[in-house]
């Protein structure tokens, strides 16, 4: 499980992860990155607390990926999987055509 609760208030945003594939983040004009968090699986017992929250200010044209597992765990032609560093450098080519 994930969530990502935006206060557009004060700008912010608190995240979430138990197990989840990783927030992918970019602040305007930069490169995407993976917000890595310390959560762990839901109903393993692994960790306690099974996750932590993270808090992170935005500023307008700041953006946030939230996907789920499903996304990453499909495979291509090849058989490969499309991996969290693919889905970065998709977003980077894609971010580079628009502006």
């Amino acid at each position: 499980a994930a969530y990502l609760f935006i206060d557009f208030f004060q700008k912010k945003i608190i995240y979430s992860n138990a197990g989840h594939p990783y927030l992918l983040y970019s602040k305007k004009g930069q490169e995407f990155k993976a917000i890595q968090t310390t959560g762990t699986l839901i109903g393993f017992g692994l960790k306690n607390p099974v996750s932590e929250e993270i808090e992170i200010a935005f500023e307008t044209g700041d953006r946030f990926f939230l996907y789920t597992d499903g996304l990453v765990e499909n495979m291509n032609f090849q058989d490969n999987f499309l991996e969290e560093k693919d889905l970065i450098y998709i977003f980077q080519f894609k971010w580079q055509l628009f502006y």
